[in-house]
């Protein structure tokens, strides 16, 4: 009995074991099925460890779902490719068989005629002759016969007729105009460039490229103030002149004193000349309110009236300064620096919205001039506007045939531009102009070639001068 209450104390002081009743349960030794109601499942605590499984679970989801997108984008994409192929096939084949080259199957080769041919493709080349000459007999025996066997399989192909070159008028000389006749071949050539298209017209919005604010297609003409001059009086005085028009000093009816620029003798009225005078006129009239840039009163197609200058240039202070007939501090030197920065960029940034949407392209000494005691920035009728690119959202550059510089020489013309505005920097503070680095390298050459050295050590001096004024500089 002892041993009996012992043994019942101590199982009754062990936990109920699930594992040893299912393996009792599936050995055999308990042969009564326990209910459910008397087995307690234990619940599985949450862990991290299920955590981690679900966000494995929904990643590797996730993934295939965007395989699976992957997937169906290509196969339409390859459908629409197949589906594009089968239309231009199709609209090839429906093109052929309206001119009448090919209908239905050739079975057959065709039957080809001594001395002519039906396509080059069928007698085995693979892209066709830029141009064919033949004589004149075999132009006359060229002929196409449609073979009755082709008939009657509906096939047929098309007559094809070669023109002579020699009774085309092909081989013939070109005949000169009068207006051309008296001419060298390059002036024939200058002439012709001037009446083509693109020398008189130059499109301003081209493909994706539009004009980057609605002002730059406008136009705002004054005729009627400019005709109010009478240039021919003797008060009027032509005073200067540029590369495009001659600068005269007129005499306002209150006694004041104007500029207006006419056209020079030598250019002509071309639509690129109104279109340049027209970007003049429309820079200055946006930059009207800074103080940097000179001021315009009236415009009409090549023309303008301007404030007069009676002070010069920045370059003329420059030769004025090297002359020893004018000093310049080192304050006055910072506040005209100043005044040509501000000038470029206010020029450059007149919409203040992170593009420019002017480029002047012809920055030089010569174009600030001293107005009410500022350097002034104008002329700008080499201008640019900026356009913006619709595709890739972005500013669309320019192309300038030749761009200005102080060395105008073939060896030291670089593709930027670094004679305009470090330039003029640079003569300001040190009053080493690099026109004057110019003049001595040309000098030297002048003089080595005179003693019969060869000229072809131009290219290694004028290489060595810009070295040595690098250094200088």
């Amino acid at each position: 009995a002892l041993s009996a209450n012992s043994d019942h104390m101590v199982n009754s002081s062990r936990p109920h074991d699930l594992r040893e009743r299912r393996s009792s349960f599936i050995r055999g030794t308990n042969n009564k099925k326990p209910s459910d109601s008397k087995i307690r499942r234990r619940s599985r605590p949450w862990s991290s460890l299920s955590k981690k499984r679900d966000k494995s679970k929904s990643r590797f989801s996730t993934v295939r779902l965007v395989i699976l997108l992957l997937v169906a984008m290509s196969v339409v994409q390859c459908v629409m490719m197949l589906v594009v192929n089968l239309r231009q096939s199709s609209d090839t084949f429906s093109s052929n068989e309206k001119e009448g080259i090919v209908v239905g199957r050739v079975s057959a080769p065709p039957v080809l005629v001594p001395g002519g041919y039906i396509s080059i493709k069928m007698m085995g080349y693979e892209q066709k002759p830029k141009t064919l000459t033949l004589d004149k007999e075999a132009e006359k025996q060229l002929s196409m016969r449609v073979d009755k066997e082709h008939q009657q399989q509906h096939t047929a192909f098309a007559r094809s007729s070669i023109i002579n070159p020699e009774e085309s008028g092909m081989n013939k000389p070109e005949e000169e105009d009068d207006d051309e006749k008296g001419f060298t071949l390059e002036e024939k050539m200058h002439n012709r460039k001037k009446k083509s298209a693109k020398y008189n017209h130059e499109p301003f919005e081209v493909g994706s490229c539009v004009a980057m604010q609605s002002w730059q297609k406008m136009s705002y003409p004054t005729c009627n103030l400019v005709h109010e001059f009478d240039l021919a009086e003797e008060k009027n005085k032509h005073v200067n002149g540029g590369a495009y028009r001659d600068v005269w000093n007129v005499n306002v009816w209150d006694g004041t004193h104007m500029v207006v620029k006419t056209l020079r003798y030598h250019q002509e009225f071309t639509h690129r000349n109104y279109d340049r005078h027209r970007r003049d006129a429309l820079a200055m009239e946006r930059l009207g309110s800074s103080k940097h840039i000179t001021n315009m009163y009236g415009y009409c197609t090549n023309s303008g009236i301007f404030d007069l200058s009676e002070f010069g240039d920045l370059a003329d202070l420059f030769s004025a300064v090297r002359a020893g007939k004018q000093s310049l501090g080192k304050i006055d030197r910072l506040r005209i620096a100043l005044q040509v920065a501000t000038a470029i960029s206010e020029a450059h940034y007149t919409d203040k919205k992170g593009y420019p949407t002017i480029a002047h392209t012809d920055i030089a000494a010569k174009q600030f001039i001293l107005i009410d005691g500022i350097y002034q920035l104008g002329d700008f009728n080499r201008c640019r506007f900026m356009r913006w690119d619709e595709r890739k959202h972005g500013p669309c550059g320019f192309l300038i045939a030749s761009g200005p510089g102080k060395v105008r020489w073939v060896y030291l013309f670089l593709p930027i531009q670094i004679f305009l505005f470090p330039s003029i920097i640079h003569a300001l503070f040190t009053l080493n102009y690099c026109f004057l680095f110019y003049m001595w390298c040309i000098s030297i050459v002048r003089q080595r070639s005179m003693q019969g050295e060869n000229r072809f050590l131009q290219k290694r001096l004028m290489f060595t001068a810009w070295e040595t004024f690098s250094m200088k500089s």
